[in-house]
């Protein structure tokens, strides 16, 4: 058993451990497409209320299919606009909220090669975090630069 270790490099906002975010326990992604607005028309069709298969029977393929395409179409509609790095490790997290496009990572024993050059802001990549930051109670003017590691 190994164990991996990765090295980071990010532009978002660091926090402490333990910190608690909006979506508490919930996934953020999950909690994202809540805040968005998304529901899905074939949910109802396949889960209870208590997110159990309906009538305890596994529905048809087709019907997951659909429900899945309507949430892919709406993700990409609606992209996240942060990504969370784990910036010490899976026992005890700590998170970086940073801007998708600017997260680069490498494991131990393959370094990757970074071209400043190529980073940069899309402006609404950009836009859409601030606007987060803002309103989720998130001082974008906090973010940073960060090299930082992870050991899982």
């Amino acid at each position: 058993m190994s164990q991996s270790t990765d090295g980071q490099l990010c532009y978002g906002i660091l926090f402490e451990e333990g910190y608690e975010f909006p979506w508490g326990e919930e996934d953020p992604e999950d909690w994202y497409d809540k805040v968005r607005g998304f529901k899905s028309t074939y949910y109802s069709q396949i889960y209870t209320p208590e997110g159990e298969y309906l009538n305890g029977k596994k529905p048809s393929k087709d019907l997951f299919d659909k429900h899945f395409d309507e949430e892919r179409e709406f993700k990409k509609l609606h992209p996240m606009p942060f990504e969370l790095v784990n910036y010490c490790s899976g026992d005890y997290p700590m998170y970086i909220l940073a801007i998708p496009s600017t997260v680069k990572s490498a494991s131990r024993g393959y370094p990757e090669v970074i071209d400043f050059k190529e980073i940069v802001f899309p402006p609404d990549e950009l836009g859409a975090f601030k606007d987060f930051c803002n309103t989720h109670g998130f001082d974008a003017m906090e973010a940073k630069w960060y090299l930082s590691s992870y050991c899982g």
